[in-house]
């Protein structure tokens, strides 16, 4: 997946719980866009005092985002004052909601969206909806098929502006999410076993072992799993991504005719607010990673095991031990071959 991709993906897995209240054309783009997930998933892991204990229980341990191995990971970039100014809507942040509504592209109608959006946190108030109205026919912006909605649309977006301040809407997620190194608990997945790097590092070099499983296809086991995005960007602005959650959701739900005021974006950045779980720098693109979220040291036991993959300096006494719960939970085993001249990743199945 490209990071369009993954967003999208992020977007159908939020509503996906929300079925019962999605269009035909969502229900099918969300099943066809979840779909694509991996069917496995795999663990790299060195062979510590939780190892077997894991094997047996069938579970994976989500680590406190604080114990991640980039300090800079799930880092919430949440500062008011980049989107309010004495109680006015900053103009870069209004510039960037007006590049984000789904207006059709005159200039007449983003002129007159300036217009009426004019510092809404200082007037305090909404506009009235029957000038609104009004202005909206006169200006032969919206049909009389369209206005009510239109008008609605346009009162409730003012609404989100008017409730967008430090203390009100976001106050209590905001301050989870600038403590979210000790509010998180993440597990990170990748979708490849043959990674020499990630063998290095996390697999005490290549004394360790890879597992392999699929995640069952539960509410609980499927919920908060995601793909890693990576970019140069930071991504994490909290405000914007809570503000994109919010107006794609309302867009979608007023979902006005094809080629009327408001473009069809029904699916796009309804989940923006989880993209701050799962993005990452590029430098670690390597990792194909994918993230299971939830609390900090929770114990995730929503999966199969399918094959258990030992480094080629793994001890005899792990080897053996490892056949032995791969007998009796009937999973396979497999294990690396020594180096060769070519060097690729290469496994012998042992059971």
């Amino acid at each position: 997946m490209n990071n369009k991709e993954k967003k999208e993906f992020i977007s159908c897995l939020t509503l996906r719980d929300d079925l019962e209240h999605c269009y035909p054309n969502e229900i099918s783009r969300v099943r066809d866009v979840l779909s694509k997930s991996p069917k496995t998933f795999f663990k790299y892991r060195s062979f510590d005092k939780y190892a077997f204990p894991m094997i047996k229980e069938k579970y994976v341990y989500l680590s406190p985002v604080e114990h991640l191995d980039d300090p800079f990971d799930c880092l919430s970039d949440f500062d008011i004052s980049k989107m309010v100014k004495e109680n006015k809507v900053k103009d870069s942040f209004l510039n960037y909601i007006f590049n984000s509504i789904p207006y059709e592209k005159s200039q007449k109608s983003l002129d007159f969206a300036k217009k009426y959006f004019k510092d809404p946190l200082d007037t305090g108030g909404l506009s009235d909806k029957e000038k609104l109205r009004e202005a909206l026919l006169e200006e032969g912006i919206v049909s009389e098929e369209q206005i009510d909605r239109a008008v609605d649309y346009l009162c409730s977006l003012q609404t989100l502006l008017v409730d967008f301040d430090e203390n009100n809407t976001f106050d209590d997620f905001a301050k989870s999410l600038l403590n979210v190194g000790k509010t998180t608990g993440v597990c990170s997945l990748s979708e490849i076993n043959d990674n020499k790097v990630m063998w290095s590092l996390y697999c005490k070099e290549y004394k360790g072992y890879c597992i392999e499983f699929s995640i069952k296809n539960t509410r609980e086991g499927r919920r908060f799993l995601f793909p890693v995005i990576y970019t140069r960007q930071p991504n994490n602005n909290f405000g914007v991504k809570s503000f994109d959650s919010l107006f794609a959701d309302y867009n979608r739900k007023i979902q006005l005719p094809e080629n009327s005021f408001f473009l069809d974006r029904p699916i796009n950045n309804v989940g923006a607010v989880y993209e701050l779980y799962c993005t990452k720098d590029i430098d670690w693109r390597f990792q194909k990673e994918w993230r299971i979220v939830g609390k900090p040291c929770d114990h995730f036991k929503e999966i199969d095991i399918k094959a258990v993959y030992l480094g080629f300096k793994v001890s005899k006494t792990n080897e053996e031990k490892m056949i032995r719960y791969a007998k009796r939970q009937q999973f396979s085993v497999y294990k690396m071959k020594a180096p060769s001249g070519d060097k690729r990743i290469r496994f012998v199945k042992l059971v």
